[in-house]
């Protein structure tokens, strides 16, 4: 039986826009974002408004023209986009009003800003203080890892090592860590032949866990791994914990990774062997972004 209904599943972008309007401060939980979705939503908020964006830049989706770096400059000065690669959510928020929560990406198909092409969305109103909300929040707050400038330089040349690799835009994955993760295997090179199955079976189950942890998607070339590899691991807790303890002294790093993965939630049984291991992912897969030193356990850069 069809009930009637006041909301169009294809243009829940009106209903955001007014929620929004006027507003001096939101925050938005997506993790598919265009220039062409974010823009109809910044026109009417007041001048100067902060927005907070929560996002993924995973180089696959930026490749495949369903994501775009190019919001970092869209938001301008007032703006903050915080990444986080296997985020799903999506939530629009206006603080001390309420949220929009559901299916749409800030996107244009996803808002329904485009007369062809939308999708069929759901979104539903939820009161601010909504506890799973607020338990969403308070996970990307800690481990969402932000975004610069120059961290958007690097994933659109990500982006483009994997241009190509994509018959259609990749698919949300199927598996998602219920926890912040950091790399467990201690011998990066190898992943890769761990991936194409040309390793000792045991070896392969040691890295299993990274591969599933970093969903790379199958068929890619060695440079295509790297690039996407290399782009998974400087967003989220790796990256964040990468940048706060760049340049600190061997026991200084790991005494503070220690502290970071208690804070996160993550067990970590020997942190001078976690901080080595997360030291020689980032040396070989984000060569040109991190140099090391003091034998092999300074990150400088």
């Amino acid at each position: 039986m069809t009930r009637p209904h006041t909301y169009d599943p294809r243009r829940g972008g009106e209903r955001v826009r007014a929620l929004f309007k006027g507003a001096e401060r939101i925050i938005i939980v997506s993790p598919f974002v265009t220039r062409a979705g974010v823009d109809p939503l910044l026109e009417v908020l007041s001048p100067g408004a902060v927005v907070t964006l929560y996002t993924r830049w995973r180089a696959d989706e930026v490749a495949a023209g369903v994501s775009d770096t190019g919001v970092l400059t869209r938001l301008g000065p007032s703006g903050r986009v915080l990444l986080s690669p296997l985020l799903h959510a999506k939530v629009y928020l206006r603080p001390g009003r309420a949220a929009l929560v559901g299916s749409a990406n800030l996107t244009a198909t996803g808002l329904g800003w485009r007369d062809e092409g939308a999708g069929l969305e759901l979104l539903v109103e939820v009161p601010e203080a909504d506890q799973a909300l607020a338990a969403l929040f308070n996970d990307l707050e800690a481990h969402a890892y932000l975004a610069t400038p120059s961290l958007a330089a690097l994933v659109d040349e990500q982006a483009k090592a994997l241009a190509g690799a994509f018959q259609r835009p990749p698919s949300i994955p199927p598996r998602a860590l219920t926890k912040p993760w950091i790399p467990s295997y201690n011998v990066p090179r190898v992943l890769w032949a761990a991936y194409k199955g040309d390793w000792d079976p045991d070896v392969i189950l040691l890295a299993r866990s990274d591969l599933d942890a970093l969903q790379v998607p199958p068929r890619l070339t060695e440079r295509q791994f790297n690039a996407y590899v290399g782009n998974i691991l400087i967003q989220g807790f790796p990256g964040r914990v990468a940048e706060r303890l760049r340049g600190l002294s061997t026991f200084q790093a790991v005494t503070a990774l220690s502290q970071a993965a208690h804070e996160a939630g993550i067990p970590v049984d020997n942190p001078e062997t976690a901080w080595g291991t997360l030291v020689a992912w980032f040396r070989h897969f984000l060569p040109t972004q991190y140099e090391v030193a003091s034998g092999g356990r300074t990150l400088i850069g």
